[in-house]
């Protein structure tokens, strides 16, 4: 799994702040069930390729519900635009890597996804001006990598949502609810999701 956990900073305005996790309180015991309150609603990517920037815009919507913000819907398409463009791949419908994703959010910000609508028509259109404008307002100043289990979860228990990146295969992409998704089948790509809640 390759896997980011989200420590962020969006204060407005925009001021560093060094996030010291050790100093922070732990979420349940080790080994017990844990999750953090849900925040926003699971976004659908609907056809297009976006689940890197569908998890760390909800990711982004936790950590503003967390710290007693308003929770706004952030533009995934906006984030997804400028994470294409850093790689050359503007006008291509494609997915983008968790890291070029959250370089993106600490370069340019994210606006709110009513300054620039999730349209899927609308996949390769550049973002306003005004988007840009208001993104600018909001931007991520620290990301974290947290690269094994104990690492997610020592996150997760402190109320840091962790953008996760793992190859999925025929079974996980058919799973409707029952069995087990990870068994069977070739690897068919990977796929971003926002870990919220540990279970081991």
């Amino acid at each position: 799994m390759s896997s980011t956990s989200l420590i962020l900073n969006l204060e407005r305005p925009v001021e560093l702040c060094a996030v010291k996790l050790a100093e922070e309180p732990l979420g349940g015991a080790p080994g017990e069930e844990y999750s953090i309150p849900q925040w926003t609603p699971i976004s659908n990517q609907g056809g297009l390729p976006f689940c890197t920037t569908n998890a760390l815009c909800d990711g982004l919507e936790y950590l503003a519900g967390i710290k007693g913000r308003p929770v706004l819907q952030q533009s995934r398409m906006f984030v997804h635009w400028f994470s294409r463009h850093k790689v050359g791949k503007e006008r291509e419908r494609a997915g983008t890597a968790i890291s070029t994703s959250i370089g993106c959010v600490q370069e340019h910000g994210v606006c709110t996804e009513n300054s620039w609508p999730y349209d899927e028509d609308k996949w390769a259109v550049k973002p306003s001006l005004r988007a840009m404008m208001e993104a600018d307002q909001y931007k991520a100043l620290e990301a974290w990598r947290a690269g094994t289990a104990n690492e997610i979860e020592q996150a997760v228990r402190r109320d840091r949502p962790v953008v996760g990146g793992v190859p999925v295969t025929t079974s996980f992409l058919k799973y409707r609810g029952t069995g087990d998704p990870w068994t069977s089948g070739q690897i068919e790509g990977n796929h971003a999701m926002l870990i919220v809640g540990v279970r081991w």
